[in-house]
């Protein structure tokens, strides 16, 4: 099947990735896509802990996914990806995958960035990345639980300035 959701969260897998995310999109393998992470074997034990049972995970660099997805390593399986760094999509559209929409959860205020969202901050830098992917036609959306409604993300950075 593929890829199913791309969401930046500064968490990772947490209660919202895990339950609400992960039953909507009836998915069959959570990827954290973290370069830290990967690298980190008590973050991977602990992630892979708050993934649901009956559901894989794979926390691995953005270079291994795209090996691995161009390879068909995923077969049929619903993937969910979950980053905390803008450039890992422009890196995957960059090597050929798809991503036709980014969902942003959660990232704190990092200092002197923008509130764009209840839970979302970006500094100059990110929103630049937010609308380089939309430029390039990705929805760019902000919403931390599938019941939220959804805001542009474009609209609310015009709306805060930034």
């Amino acid at each position: 099947m593929g890829i199913v959701g791309v969401r930046y969260d500064q968490r990772l897998i947490h209660g919202q990735v895990a339950t609400f995310w992960t039953n909507l999109l009836k998915v069959d393998r959570i990827v954290v896509l973290d370069e830290d992470v990967a690298n980190n074997d008590m973050m991977k034990v602990t992630l892979r802990m708050a993934t649901p049972q009956g559901v894989r995970s794979s926390i691995i660099t953005k270079e291994t996914f795209a090996a691995n997805y161009k390879a068909g390593k995923y077969g049929t399986q619903r993937l969910f990806v979950v980053l905390r760094d803008f450039n890992i999509v422009t890196y995957l559209m960059d090597e050929g995958i798809e991503v036709t929409e980014l969902v942003l959860g959660n990232r704190p205020d990092q200092g002197g960035d923008a509130r764009i969202g209840r839970h979302f901050c970006v500094g100059k830098d990110e929103a630049a990345i937010i609308r380089d992917l939309a430029a390039r036609g990705v929805k760019v959306i902000i919403k931390q639980v599938p019941q939220d409604p959804e805001v542009d993300a474009l609209q609310a950075m015009k709306s805060a300035g930034i």
